[in-house]
């Protein structure tokens, strides 16, 4: 009788330990260190050398968005051309990462949070591309200082 309880704790620790141990080997999500090519809220592309990240738009609620975005440029100093709804705007994408800040670029539109908003950029000698980028409110302390009200870029 012994042996057979003996027995039958022995298979049960197997079994415990057998099911319970796989998470032992799996490596945990928050461990894995991030990289430029992840976003949090916006949106990634690439125009020649220089990638576009984290592309958003912040709108005040009065008319008014303002751009954050950062740029990854593994080259010389560039220009970045940025427009939405023909108005115009230009940042300098130095070398290595440059990150636009709040009133850097303001355009004027009527577009609320929540929407979608094609933005071109055009750096340097690059082709060019078109961006779906979206619109989000100040609600998120990162990106309150976004909503604020700012001089915007007059239309081209």
């Amino acid at each position: 009788m012994k042996l057979r309880t003996l027995a039958l704790a022995a298979l049960a620790s197997a079994f415990v330990f057998g099911t319970a141990g796989c998470g032992m080997i799996t490596p945990v999500g928050t461990a894995v260190q991030a990289n430029e090519d992840l976003t949090s809220d916006g949106q990634n592309a690439q125009d020649d050398d220089v990638a576009i990240r984290n592309a958003i738009l912040v709108s005040n609620n009065e008319g008014q968005l303002s751009l954050s975005v950062s740029f990854v440029n593994d080259g010389a100093v560039q220009v970045a051309n940025i427009s939405l709804e023909g108005q115009l705007a230009q940042f300098e994408a130095t070398s290595g990462i440059s990150k636009t800040e709040p009133g850097d670029i303001v355009f004027q539109s009527d577009v609320m949070p929540g929407d979608l908003v094609d933005v071109e950029f055009q750096i340097g000698t690059g082709n060019g591309v078109t961006v779906t980028v979206p619109v989000l409110d100040g609600e998120l302390p990162e990106y309150a200082e976004f909503a604020a009200d700012f001089a915007a870029v007059p239309a081209a």
